[in-house]
């Protein structure tokens, strides 16, 4: 009789436990890529601080995120992903990083490093495809560059996988975005400006044109959370 209450309990506990990791949110590892240099050893290290620092704070978000209702709608999906970012970033301006400055993870010499790799791919036999790969992700958008603040929320286009070749590789909760010159490292999840680097290109991209809306899209209307950017035909060789 015993052996049989303790075979169903441990059984109820397994269920349990399944049951539980099934319902947690789903985050990617902390761990940050290793690096190629050892000059860019420093960014690795204040990254995976960072990530470290965030990941119980990206798991409540997620959590709150999860539990919105109405989440089988558009609008309530949407609501759900928004409360999760605005959470998320909440606990990084308020908790995590309050007084964070330019520089703490893209250090002084670390952004020298990575000025000096862009000024290289921009000469190089690439030049052209990073040009209107940065050109098509600017499309709608000025050429100038905003004035970014560490900590402040911002949409920016991604930097194309073309030109992240010759940037350090990242873990999943960062990316690489821009503005005019200025190279902007972004919390995917919080839309939060982790560090940048002012001038790191060395010319300023092109803005990109607003392609003309399809005849479906002007029936139907669109989500600007969802578009697809449209192809161009890549302009001559300089």
């Amino acid at each position: 009789m015993n052996r049989r209450i303790t075979v169903a309990a441990a059984v109820l506990t397994a269920v349990w436990a399944v049951g539980s990791a099934a319902c947690a949110p789903y985050l990617p590892s902390t761990v940050v890529p290793a690096v190629q240099s050892p000059a860019l050893e420093a960014f690795r290290t204040a990254l995976k601080t960072y990530i470290d620092q965030t990941q119980r704070f990206r798991k409540a978000a997620a959590l709150t995120g999860d539990a919105a209702r109405d989440q089988t709608s558009a609008d309530g999906s949407e609501a759900a992903v928004r409360l999760r970012q605005r959470s998320l970033a909440e606990a990084i301006q308020t908790k995590v990083r309050p007084a964070a400055q330019q520089g703490d993870v893209l250090s002084p010499a670390v952004a020298d490093l990575i000025r000096k790799e862009l000024a290289r791919a921009f000469a190089g036999s690439k030049a052209d495809v990073i040009r209107d790969g940065l050109e098509d992700q600017n499309e709608g958008l000025a050429a100038g560059s905003i004035d970014v603040t560490v900590n402040q929320i911002v949409a920016l286009p991604r930097v194309p996988p073309v030109l992240l070749e010759t940037l350090p590789q990242l873990p999943q909760q960062v990316e690489f975005a821009f503005s005019g010159r200025t190279l902007i490292l972004r919390d995917v999840d919080a839309d939060v400006v982790v560090d940048f680097i002012r001038r790191a290109f060395p010319d300023p991209p092109l803005a990109g044109r607003v392609p003309p809306p399809s005849q479906a899209a002007v029936s139907v209307g669109s989500d600007s959370l969802f578009r697809f950017r449209r192809l161009r035909a890549r302009r001559p060789s300089r």
